[in-house]
């Protein structure tokens, strides 16, 4: 054996493999079609939404490390954290590369972002980026700049969200920078750290008349009971489209009233916490073959991907479990 063979063997026998309980196929449908959402580490029936493993961690590096690499960046993880207010889910990252290549690889990151990005998340991105530093200009910690944030993606919703789930249309650049100011400056009073108009207006130079309207027609807009009904309008149009019960519809309300501040589930789109919802309200009370009919059927009526419905589900899960507590999980009230 030669000595690139004996390195090959040492290597594959040392080499940490990826958690063994990976199903071939779903165990509900039989279906082979299965992907696995890499940011929850679940592995998800693409036929009929099944969970079909859970908490899966490759325990593998992406790439190889050499002493010899001077490209100083470690590139064992790339790409930073996930943001829950995105509507699309994490992507390929190009990573770094020699330096005589550095041109071309900033060409190839910029091509990919222009291209892998969707409309309504560069929107987003510029928005989140402008409160970060709008933020940083009036020494705002960040759980003010996460909240501006949540606000900020409520808001785009309300404005540009239409019943089906689509975009009527898209902030202008002042609109978004004046939204973000806004933004903020609730944030900042929500969280006990208030700025003046005229503090925000000279950190952020949008005019204080445009930032007062703006912040005026925000906290409007975005009052709680607001809030509440188009989520409770969403989850009785999408109720009635999979002809469910009544049962099930206030159930999938009080879900989203005992759920509306908890993390992960604060700032998502209407569509997706009415959606998941109904999801949890089905998982914890429907029969076997209305849980299927749910997984297969719901993400056609409310637009929104299975991966995303069952992301949502888990945290919603273990609040109806609590709210439900004394209620039986029998399915009698499916027919």
């Amino acid at each position: 054996m030669n000595a690139l063979s004996a390195s090959q063997s040492l290597s594959s026998s040392l080499a940490p493999q990826l958690n063994a309980d990976v199903p071939d196929t779903c165990k509900e449908c039989g279906s082979d079609d299965l992907v696995e959402d890499h940011a929850q580490g679940d592995v998800i029936c693409r036929n009929c939404g099944l969970v079909a493993a859970e908490r899966i961690v490759d325990l593998g590096s992406e790439w190889r490390n050499f002493e010899n690499d001077d490209s100083g960046t470690d590139p064992s993880r790339v790409g930073g954290p996930s943001n829950p207010l995105l509507e699309s889910g994490p992507s390929t990252v190009i990573g770094g590369v020699v330096s005589d290549s550095k041109s071309l690889n900033a060409r190839l990151n910029r091509a990919q972002n222009r291209h892998s990005t969707s409309k309504s998340d560069r929107v987003l991105l510029d928005a989140f980026s402008l409160i970060s530093q709008f933020a940083e200009r009036s020494s705002l910690s960040q759980r003010v700049v996460d909240r501006a944030q949540e606000l900020f993606k409520m808001y785009f919703d309300q404005l540009t969200l239409n019943p089906r789930g689509g975009r009527t249309r898209y902030l202008k650049e002042h609109e978004t920078t004046a939204v973000a100011a806004a933004s903020l400056q609730w944030a900042a009073h929500i969280e006990g750290v208030p700025r003046s108009f005229k503090e925000m207006t000279s950190t952020t130079q949008v005019p204080k008349k445009t930032l007062s309207d703006t912040y005026l027609k925000m906290k409007q807009s975005l009052k709680l009971n607001q809030l509440n009904k188009s989520t409770e309008d969403f989850i009785g149009r999408f109720c009635s489209h999979l002809r469910l019960p009544h049962f099930y519809t206030a159930k999938a309300i009080q879900i989203v009233q005992a759920c509306r501040e908890v993390d992960g589930v604060y700032g998502r789109s209407y569509i997706t916490v009415a959606a998941a919802a109904i999801y949890t309200a089905c998982e914890r009370f429907g029969t076997d073959e209305l849980k299927r009919m749910i997984r297969r059927h719901l993400p056609k009526v409310s637009g929104v991907e299975i991966v995303t419905i069952a992301n949502t589900f888990r945290i919603m899960k273990p609040h109806a479990d609590k709210l439900f507590k004394s209620l039986p999980s029998d399915g009698v009230h499916s027919r």
